[in-house]
C-alpha cells in the first residue's frame, strides 16, 4: 500500500482549505503493491494527517467498527470518508502517513502493522 495523494485542481494547483475548516476526503479505492484492490470491509486502515509543525489527526477505519475514528464507511457505494478537523493545524502543506494491519499472532499485539512514509499531499492550509 502506497500513500495516497489528493488530485490537483484542473489548473495544476493544490487544493486549499481555510483553517479551521473541517476536511472530508473520499477514498474510492486502495491498491496493494500488485495493483490489486484492497477491500475496505475486510481491512484496517489508519491515516495520520499532520501539519508542518507535527500536529496530527488520526482517521481510523476498523472493519469491526469498534475502533473506528474520524471515518465513515459506505458499504453499499464502497468508499471511505475521512473526516479531518483542522482546528489545531497551522497554515502550510498537509502531510499523511498510512497504516494497515494483518492478524499475526507472532506479534505481541496480535497484528503485523505496516506503514508508508509520511508524505506531503496536495492540500494546503491557508488562513
Amino acid at each position: 500500500m502506497g500513500a495516497f495523494n489528493i488530485p490537483l485542481k484542473s489548473d495544476g494547483t493544490a487544493i486549499t482549505v481555510v483553517i479551521p475548516s473541517d476536511i472530508a476526503i473520499v477514498v474510492n479505492q486502495i491498491l496493494d503493491e500488485n495493483g490489486e484492490k484492497v477491500l475496505f470491509e475486510e481491512n484496517y486502515f489508519k491515516f495520520v494527517f499532520s501539519d508542518k509543525d507535527g500536529t496530527e489527526v488520526e482517521c481510523i477505519h476498523d472493519p469491526s467498527g469498534i475502533n473506528s475514528k474520524n471515518t465513515a464507511y459506505y458499504q453499499e457505494e464502497d468508499y471511505l470518508r475521512l473526516l479531518v478537523p483542522t482546528t489545531d493545524f497551522v497554515k502550510g502543506w498537509m502531510y499523511c502517513k498510512c497504516f494497515t494491519r494483518v492478524a499475526d499472532s507472532d506479534f505481541d499485539d496480535g497484528y503485523w502493522d505496516v506503514c508508508t512514509r509520511k508524505e506531503r499531499i496536495n492540500l494546503k492550509l491557508i488562513e
